[in-house]
């Protein structure tokens, strides 16, 4: 059985690596992620102009009804 994880899964990886403020070799290893995808994951982000910015936070968003 293939355990395919999603584009978001791997966006957030990467952003979390970022914040982390170590290595990324040392961020999958603390985290069980296998480096090699990891850093394909962040060359594939790179390369399209979407990799997160170090720091990058995600906030939550709320729509107001102006009912």
């Amino acid at each position: 059985m293939v355990n395919r994880v999603s584009r978001e899964v791997w966006f957030e990886r990467v952003a979390a690596a970022e914040r982390a403020g170590c290595s990324a070799q040392q961020w999958c290893l603390d985290n069980g992620v296998q480096p090699r995808q990891f850093y394909r994951w962040r060359e594939r982000f790179a390369r399209e102009g979407v990799a997160p910015e170090p720091g990058t936070t995600f906030l939550p968003v709320y729509v107001l009804s102006l009912h």
